[in-house]
C-alpha cells in the first residue's frame, strides 16, 4: 500500500459544492466514497487499482461495447473485482465510472483512474508531516537554511511563541518595584511572587516604609537559616494582614514580651511532622505550622 493519509479529509460543504461532482447523478455521487476507499488502499495512493494493475483501462468513450477495458473479457473481470471490493453491482459500477470520468471528478493517465483531490490532500498532509519533524511551519521558523543546527527547530520549539512568552514574562517583571525586588531577593522562601507583590502594594498604600520591609526580610532570612523550607512562612503571609514582618523589623521577636519563643514553636512543629510527641499533647494543637 502506498504511503498516504490514514484518513481522507471530507469537508462536507467543500465536497458537496464541488461543481464537477454536483453535475453527476446521485448513484455516481454515492459510489464515490466506495471508490475512494479502494484508492486509499491501492498500491499507488489515490489511484483506482486492484492487485497492482488498473482494472478499468479504457478503450473509448462511446461505451458501445463495454465502455472500459481493452477487451470485453478484461473489462468484465476488472468490473467484477471492483464490484466485489465495493459491494456494488458491476453494471452500476460501469455507468458510474464513465460518468465520473467524463465529468472530471476522476481523471486518467497511464496509471489509470485517479482522484486529483485525494492526491492534493495527501501532498498537503505529507508536507505538514515533514514540517512537524522540523518543529512546525517553516514560514514561522527563523534561519530556515540552518534548521538542523537550530535547537528551537530541532526540538520543536516555536520561536514566535517563545518570544511572546518571554515578552509576557518581561512585562510582569517590569511591574515589580525596586523595593519589592530587593525584599524578594533576600526573602528565604520564594513562592507566590505575584501574590506577594499584591500584599506589598497594600502596605505601600498604608505608608509602610519599604526599607523596613527589606530589613525584616533580611532578619527573617537569618532567623530561619537552619529551618526546613516547609516551616518558613510564605512571603504573602509574611506581608499579609497578620503583619508578621513587624516582629523582624528591629531584629528578632522579643521572647519576654511575645511569650513563647517563635524558634521553639518552629522546633515543636518540626517534631510533630516527624512523628515525635515531645509536646505531651494529644491530637492536633492550635499552633499554626511555620
Amino acid at each position: 500500500m502506498a504511503k498516504g493519509m490514514p484518513w481522507v479529509k471530507w469537508d462536507l460543504d467543500d465536497w458537496c459544492d464541488d461543481p464537477e461532482l454536483k453535475t453527476c447523478s446521485l448513484p455516481s455521487q454515492g459510489i464515490l466514497p466506495r471508490l475512494m476507499q479502494i484508492m486509499a488502499r491501492s498500491d499507488i495512493y489515490g489511484y483506482l487499482r486492484i492487485g497492482g494493475s488498473d482494472p478499468t483501462q479504457r478503450q473509448g468513450r462511446d461505451g458501445a461495447e463495454t465502455g472500459l477495458g481493452s477487451s470485453r473479457d478484461r473489462a468484465e473481470t476488472g468490473l467484477t473485482l471492483i464490484s466485489r471490493v465495493s459491494g456494488v453491482n458491476h453494471q452500476t459500477i460501469l455507468k458510474c465510472l464513465i460518468e465520473l470520468e467524463e465529468k472530471g471528478v476522476l481523471k486518467r493517465n497511464e496509471r489509470g483512474l485517479y482522484s486529483q483531490r485525494m492526491l492534493s490532500d495527501r501532498d498537503k498532509w505529507l508536507k505538514k508531516h515533514e514540517d512537524g519533524k522540523l518543529g512546525g511551519n517553516p514560514a514561522l521558523v527563523n534561519h530556515k537554511d540552518n534548521q538542523e543546527d537550530n535547537p528551537e527547530v530541532k526540538y520543536g520549539v516555536n520561536p514566535i511563541l517563545r518570544t511572546k512568552n518571554k515578552e509576557v514574562r518581561n512585562k510582569k517583571e517590569e511591574q515589580y518595584t525596586p523595593g519589592f525586588l530587593d525584599f524578594w531577593e533576600h526573602y528565604p522562601r520564594k513562592i507566590g511572587k505575584q501574590k506577594s507583590f499584591g500584599c506589598w502594594q497594600k502596605l505601600h498604600k498604608d505608608h509602610i516604609d519599604p526599607d523596613d520591609l527589606v530589613l525584616a526580610s533580611k532578619n527573617y532570612a537569618t532567623y530561619t537559616k537552619d529551618t526546613e523550607p516547609q516551616f518558613i512562612k510564605h512571603p504573602a503571609t509574611f506581608l499579609g494582614p497578620s503583619r508578621a514582618y513587624e516582629d523582624f523589623v528591629n531584629g528578632y521577636p522579643d521572647e519576654e514580651e511575645g511569650g513563647e519563643d517563635i524558634a521553639e514553636k518552629i522546633r515543636r512543629s518540626q517534631e510533630r511532622v516527624r512523628g515525635r510527641k515531645d509536646t505531651g499533647e494529644r491530637g492536633r494543637t492550635s499552633e499554626p505550622p511555620y
